[in-house]
């Protein structure tokens, strides 16, 4: 009696740990499904591309990016072609690249003080203890 009791207990406990490693998995491979916006990132964002004969909608939002989850639907609601050739290309960041932030910013890490490599001021400061 003990024997099958402790054979069944192993034999949940073995059952519990197969099921909980493969929890995680999915069916599908990870190339054949699509991941939902909030699991590619914060700022994941997405801009419409098309070709050459797309409607004037979608040639309105050419070069811009929106949030995922703040895109506009295909096809656009203005959209006058027959048959709706646009899709989405996706970034991770809405940003397009181009970075407005002064280089000489020291949020940003820089401790210089410009193209300068080395301290140029002469005097001290305001303070007595400067």
């Amino acid at each position: 009696m003990i024997k099958v009791l402790l054979f069944a207990v192993i034999a949940l406990l073995l059952i519990w740990i197969y099921l909980r490693m493969n929890q995680g998995r999915s069916s599908g491979s990870s190339d054949d499904r699509k991941l939902p916006a909030t699991d590619r990132g914060e700022f994941h964002a997405v801009a419409i591309r098309f070709s050459e004969h797309a409607c004037a909608a979608a040639k309105r939002h050419a070069g811009e990016r929106f949030l995922a989850s703040e895109s506009p639907e295909l096809p656009l609601q203005d959209c006058d072609v027959a048959k709706c050739e646009c899709y989405f290309a996706h970034y991770d960041d809405r940003r397009s690249g181009y970075d407005r932030r002064s280089p000489f910013d020291p949020a940003l890490g820089s401790s210089g003080t410009g193209l300068h490599e080395i301290e140029r001021r002469q005097s001290g400061g305001r303070r007595k203890d400067d």
